[in-house]
């Protein structure tokens, strides 16, 4: 699905979830149950099953998990267009929104390690800080950092990172 076409998805399941007072919970369940069993999503998206059976045990999954009525809806329209493999970047492109809306802004940031609860502490009080709100921080490793940290968002790149320091060193004596 195109960036575009999720953004559009995005919004309209912003409204009918609003409209039913329903939060991202049943969304972002169903998200990480995907993901963490990415063997879920083939007997459900296999058109070799019929319909009435996939559906059959997805309602039953979303049963024992508690998903409220909206969020039900989605997730089966999601289910009936094939479509249900996207739902962790649409969880993820909805709680960003949710995020911006709190004011809150949310960050992708590489780390050249695992990074400790401390240092990931400190890297978010900086970018609090350099950015003048509050941050949430989803973190990933990136095995082409030397060291330090970069952080992107829809508005920001931040690059503190020993690579873009020796980067921004050679280019200034290029001068």
């Amino acid at each position: 699905m195109k960036t575009t076409q999720l953004l559009l998805l995005a919004k309209d399941v912003c409204r009918t979830l609003a409209k039913a007072g329903e939060g991202l919970e049943g969304l972002n369940w169903m998200a990480r149950v995907i993901s963490e069993y990415p063997g879920v999503l083939g007997p459900l998206e296999n058109p070799a099953i019929p319909l009435e059976r996939r559906l059959e045990v997805f309602r039953a999954a979303l049963d024992e998990g508690g998903i409220l009525p909206a969020s039900r809806a989605v997730l089966l329209a999601l289910l009936k267009g094939y479509a249900l493999g996207v739902l962790p970047a649409l969880a993820e492109v909805l709680e960003k929104r949710e995020l911006k809306a709190r004011g809150i802004e949310p960050l992708s940031v590489s780390v050249a390690g695992e990074a400790k609860p401390e240092e990931r502490a400190a890297i978010e009080k900086f970018l609090q800080a350099l950015l003048g709100r509050p941050v949430r921080a989803s973190y990933a490793v990136d095995a082409d950092l030397l060291g330090g940290f970069t952080a992107r968002s829809d508005s920001y790149f931040v690059d503190a990172s020993m690579r873009g320091m020796v980067h921004k060193l050679t280019t200034l004596e290029e001068r």
